[in-house]
């Protein structure tokens, strides 16, 4: 008797052993919700008349950053190629990228600068030497590549003729967010790791690269073309 109600203590203090292994492994890795919806973007508008006339050639500036980042220049350039990367795949109209270089020549304006007036003639000159229908501003307004990583994009697109807004987002993801991070994690599985789990399939939320793939195709998905 003695041994049978030894044995049941013992059962259970077992029981209670694998119980709290089973929680404290659970706490080390973050759970993203499988009944939490994926993100989708919300501050999206689009100008349904200024998309009478069909854009299939679009002019995109250099990026500007505007995050207060010390490590500024390498970050421009890791997010603009990003950017650059995932325009082409999204294929919804064919994009000419133009250098500072290339901007300055044409316009005189090496570099847009947010709030500020642009060249008279701009997107006349623009239009005329690129064959282009509309012009894409883009913009990092925020940044922090540390988790939890946040970006914050804000995107223009603008007919060359009208000078309409044809489209237009500003938009923070953070990935502490867990429909946002849902979202980063499905994007990663279905687009970017050839629909295969990593070994560490929280990597996306470790690599600036990474997610930024993700808010730039999420971003660009609200294209209206």
């Amino acid at each position: 008797m003695n041994r049978t109600i030894h044995g049941l203590r013992l059962f259970g203090l077992l029981g209670v052993f694998c119980v709290v292994l089973l929680s404290s492994g659970c706490q080390s890795t973050p759970k993203l919700g499988a009944r939490v919806k994926a993100y989708q973007p919300l501050n999206v508008v689009t100008n349904q008349v200024a998309m009478d006339r069909p854009v299939q050639r679009v002019a995109v500036l250099p990026l500007i950053f505007t995050g207060a980042y010390q490590e500024r220049i390498a970050t421009t350039d890791m997010i603009e190629s990003v950017l650059r990367r995932e325009l082409v795949k999204r294929g919804a109209f064919e994009v000419v990228f133009l250098s500072e270089t290339r901007l300055e020549s044409l316009t005189g304006l090496s570099r847009w600068k947010k709030g500020s007036s642009l060249p008279e003639g701009f997107f006349e000159t623009l239009s005329k030497a690129l064959a282009c229908e509309a012009v894409l501003f883009s913009a990092v307004n925020h940044y922090h590549p540390y988790p939890p990583q946040t970006i914050a994009w804000k995107m223009r697109l603008i007919d060359c003729e009208s000078r309409q807004t044809i489209w237009e987002i500003d938009e923070l993801f953070d990935s502490g967010n867990v429909s946002v991070a849902k979202a980063a994690d499905q994007h990663y599985f279905n687009y970017q790791s050839g629909g295969t789990r990593h070994l560490d399939e929280r990597s996306i939320f470790n690599s600036p690269r990474r997610f930024g793939e993700y808010s730039a195709a999420a971003v660009l998905r609200t294209l209206p073309y």
